[in-house]
């Protein structure tokens, strides 16, 4: 579970200045629910419409879902990296590391 992991790495996350906040088109009252029943320190901003999912360019375009997608926002609003693995969404966490690391690095 991709939420699993970015709460075991939020300590991490926050020490390299980063946040989580998870997008998803479930209901405020859903993604509270689940928030707590995970466990997860981190934000969620509803998107009941796909309004923002659609802006990002996210929506899959046969089914309406919401493809998995990761981006890493630099200071000032700059997209510094956009992570999407559909099988190995494991992958999100560690490449998010990695791209705060650079980050911290070229401060």
């Amino acid at each position: 579970m991709e939420a699993r992991g970015f709460r075991v790495a939020y300590p991490d996350i926050q020490r390299l200045n980063g946040e989580v906040i998870g997008v998803s088109p479930d209901s405020k009252e859903t993604l509270a629910r689940y928030a707590a029943e995970k466990e997860l320190p981190f934000l969620f901003a509803p998107d009941p419409s796909k309004d923002l999912a659609r802006g990002w360019g996210i929506t899959r375009r046969l089914t309406g879902g919401i493809k998995r997608i990761t981006v890493v926002i630099a200071p000032g609003g700059r997209v510094h990296r956009v992570i999407q693995h559909d099988l190995r969404i494991h992958l999100h966490v560690r490449e998010s590391l990695e791209a705060l690391e650079e980050l911290a690095n070229n401060e």
